[in-house]
């Protein structure tokens, strides 16, 4: 699928998504990398009803993480916008992949953005790398911000067994419209100012030794 295609693809839903090295097939990512963030430097976001927040293995013991997780969990339960997964904010990624943050920042990548979206994108508003754990999970909700987002997924060999899917749902949040399995350099691009998406994470069930990750980039549109 061209480039034409993916922009009609997102102009009618609001999203498209495909495989990164379809467009630049030089694109690589240095999973070892990765791989060896030492721990303490993720940390446990988790959103329950007391708020959102992160939490660091240096400054919260884990029984007192693993008390918001089970509020997180009682909460999805219920029906309530929660979540709880592992994540590392600019400030730490900034340094530790730079060269990646390099591509997506890049005159040429934006560019490429808005050939798919019709959008000229200015700033990036926010950026961080995600991780799910086994019973990591985000439920439904819309995103909203000024322009636009995308998804890259760095984890190779992913299944659908082990769960970590994103759903997209219809506007009632009734009906599953399309599933995404996080395959390796798949990229999602969507629509976070003018359209409405539901679309959640399903819980992931694996303990697979190499995790859910994804690199998250928010961008402003430039005015």
């Amino acid at each position: 699928m061209g480039i034409s295609k993916h922009n009609k693809e997102f102009l009618s839903n609001g999203y498209t998504s495909f495989s990164i090295k379809d467009f630049f097939p030089e694109f690589e990512v240095n999973l070892n990398l990765i791989n060896n963030i030492e721990e303490d430097k993720w940390s446990f976001i988790i959103k329950n009803r007391r708020g959102v927040s992160d939490f660091y293995l240096s400054d919260t013991d884990i029984e007192s993480i693993n008390y918001e997780k089970t509020i997180a969990f009682e909460d999805r339960d219920n029906g309530e916008f929660s979540f709880s997964f592992r994540r590392i904010c600019f400030d730490e990624i900034k340094i530790i992949l730079v060269d990646l943050i390099a591509v997506v920042d890049d005159v040429k990548f934006k560019d490429f953005l808005w050939s798919i979206t019709g959008k000229k994108v200015n700033m990036i508003s926010n950026i961080y790398l995600s991780k799910f754990d086994k019973n990591d999970f985000l439920t439904t909700h819309c995103d909203s911000d000024d322009g636009i987002g995308i998804v890259i997924n760095l984890t190779k060999e992913w299944e659908a067994n082990y769960g970590g899917l994103t759903m997209i749902l219809d506007n009632e949040k009734k009906e599953i419209l399309e599933t995404f399995i996080p395959s390796y350099l798949n990229i999602l691009i969507f629509d976070t100012k003018k359209r409405k998406i539901p679309h959640f994470v399903s819980t992931v069930t694996s303990n697979k030794i190499s995790k859910r990750m994804a690199l998250v980039v928010r961008y402003n549109e430039k005015n």
